[in-house]
């Protein structure tokens, strides 16, 4: 319990003096090379100095984080800096460690009576226009005399490395943006950012940005089945529900990395790719079968008792995604492969029967556990769409196409993107997002004694919070 809530407040801490950096996307200023940094509109006159030591201490930082400076050339980004807080310490005793301390935790705020205060923002503009590109602010403990300079540096170097990692982007990055509800899109997480969802209650996803075409993956937890008629699992989409009145339980383990192939540009698509090492393990209580690899696949029935059974899949996926202003489009494909490297197995505790993929029935088998043969390889494809209607919401709907047409699956559903514009102390919450997915599965309940067919929406509900 204790890890898990240091793992939630470390991400949310400041950790240094720059308290903010944001930057949209830049890759329509592809042949702008220059940043050409501008002083504070009306200063007051004993600022000049203070001021111009900041001015070539941002100058150095661009320079030093691969961005090109002018002070004259026209063409270039406008940088526009703004001294917000200026304050002489008094003198006190370790001022190096207490200004130490006080940058690393992020509450120079705090500590500005003793220490000293050195706060001021940058903006980033258009060369031809007033569009703000950029923003970055910093707030550092110490003499602002002597901060000024290497606050500088600071906050250019972090701002010219987030520049030239939006560089390649044209769209407005948007929360947790690797995905939809059960789909992935062609975009990874930003490089440091970490992030922790939950769908439906137990299924938990944490994801990490480990390099700019780089995430890595990782997923536990599990939900429950009705076996009130042939209803597909969407989360994992070859283990499905068949017959019978039982109930099924069915929980998977899966690590995985995926790769941002291509960027997406003005016309072409981005392309991603992803393998993960798969382990779905479900159990059936009563009488019902868990069906893997669908058409083909192999069942594990309960005729009155239960049963159990692990499966260990590698999923490989490509995905091509194009956005079109607020609009964003997706198509690819899961491949599930069953050559297993992990032992898989059925295991049957009371009178089940083990049915083939021919359709033929298994003896009895006590408790022990029996090898199963290899799943038959899996296809699904399946498109995406989603429309963007603000800052803080999206309409999305996903199509997962299947043979035969009844057990296609659609989602439609919203997302809704929550969080704050600025830092409070220590805790830099402009760094905190936090993801709500609300959903409908529509899936087809077949004709039944008692009841006509007809297509049901299954609720889906999500949530997530990222670090970035």
């Amino acid at each position: 319990m204790r890890l898990a809530l240091l793992l939630l407040i470390l991400p949310a801490c400041a950790f240094g003096p720059v308290r903010r950096v944001t930057v949209g996307p830049m890759k329509a200023y592809d042949e702008v090379k220059t940043i050409r940094a501008e002083p504070t509109p009306e200063l007051r006159p004993e600022l000049a100095p203070l001021e111009s030591s900041l001015l070539t201490g941002v100058s150095a930082g661009l320079q030093k984080g691969g961005a090109g400076t002018t002070s004259t050339t026209p063409g270039g980004f406008r940088l526009r800096v703004t001294l917000l807080d200026v304050t002489e310490g008094t003198t006190i005793s370790n001022r190096g460690t207490v200004e130490a301390a006080a940058n690393l935790l992020g509450i120079a705020s705090e500590t500005a009576t003793r220490t000293g205060r050195l706060s001021f923002e940058a903006r980033l503009y258009a060369p031809d226009e007033d569009r703000e590109l950029a923003y970055a602010r910093y707030e550092g403990a110490g003499q602002p005399s002597t901060l000024a300079t290497r606050g500088g540096v600071e906050l250019g170097e972090a701002l010219a490395n987030k520049v030239s990692l939006r560089r390649h982007e044209w769209f407005e990055r948007r929360i947790l943006d690797d995905r939809f509800f059960l789909t992935p899109t062609a975009t990874t997480m930003e490089p440091g950012s970490f992030a922790i969802t939950n769908d439906e209650v137990l299924l938990f996803r944490v994801g990490w940005g480990i390099h700019r075409r780089v995430q890595l993956n990782f997923m536990l937890g599990g939900f429950g089945v009705p076996f009130g008629g042939a209803i597909a699992i969407p989360a994992i989409h070859v283990v499905g529900a068949a017959g019978g009145a039982g109930i099924g339980l069915v929980g998977v383990v899966d690590v995985g990395l995926k790769f941002l192939i291509l960027d997406e540009g003005r016309y072409a698509p981005g392309i991603s790719a992803s393998y993960d090492m798969m382990n779905v393990f479900g159990a059936v209580f009563g009488a019902g079968a868990l069906v893997l690899g669908g058409k083909g696949g192999g069942a594990i029935a309960a005729a009155a008792g239960i049963a159990t059974v692990n499966v260990q899949l590698n999923v490989f996926n490509v995905t091509v995604a194009k956005h079109f202003g607020p609009v964003q489009v997706t198509a690819g494909t899961y491949v599930f492969d069953n050559h297993h490297w992990l032992p898989q197995n059925a295991t049957v505790t009371v009178g089940v029967g083990l049915a083939g993929s021919n359709g033929g029935s298994g003896g009895m088998v006590d408790s022990n556990a029996t090898p199963i043969p290899r799943v038959p390889t899996q296809v699904q494809p399946y498109a995406g769409f989603e429309w963007v209607l603000g800052p803080h919401s999206a309409l999305m709907a996903e199509f997962l196409p299947r043979i035969p047409f009844e057990e296609t699956m659609l989602t439609t559903g919203a997302r809704w993107q929550l969080g704050w514009d600025e830092p409070v102390g220590p805790i830099a919450r402009d760094r905190i997002r936090f993801r709500i997915d609300v959903a409908g599965i529509w899936v087809y309940l077949p004709k039944t004694s008692s009841n006509d067919a007809l297509y049901l929406p299954l609720p889906w509900v999500g949530v997530g919070v990222l670090f970035k």
